[in-house]
């Protein structure tokens, strides 16, 4: 957890070659697709990625404080693409928004 109180669960934290302080410089993204890519995944090296993939990335630069990522894909095992995010304010402070209203919710079990 941050001292923001935010959590995140990262795949990598990158850091400047020779950095003897580690401090993040960029994170790395990874995830697998089961199916071939959709229409909302752009072309390999693009920033065009689904808004899932976007939001979890986007809230862990926030976390992290960190202005850009790379994101690797792997879809149905046999093609890979590599994306980059860079930092949007807007959108990260739009989510910190949307989260602080969904903590606020109580959620209850449907019944069986």
């Amino acid at each position: 957890m941050s001292a923001t109180g935010e959590h995140q669960s990262l795949d990598r934290v990158l850091v400047a070659d020779g950095d003897t302080s580690r401090t993040a410089v960029s994170l790395l993204e990874i995830t697998t697709l089961p199916r071939p890519y959709g229409p909302e995944w752009g072309p390999y090296g693009s920033d065009r990625v689904p808004g899932w993939l976007t939001a979890r990335t986007l809230w862990q630069m926030d976390t992290l404080g960190v202005r850009e990522a790379h994101i690797a894909v792997l879809a149905q095992g046999i093609e890979p693409r590599e994306y980059h995010l860079t930092w949007d304010k807007a959108h990260a402070e739009d989510l910190r928004g949307k989260a602080r209203i969904r903590g606020r919710r109580t959620y209850r079990l449907a019944p069986d």
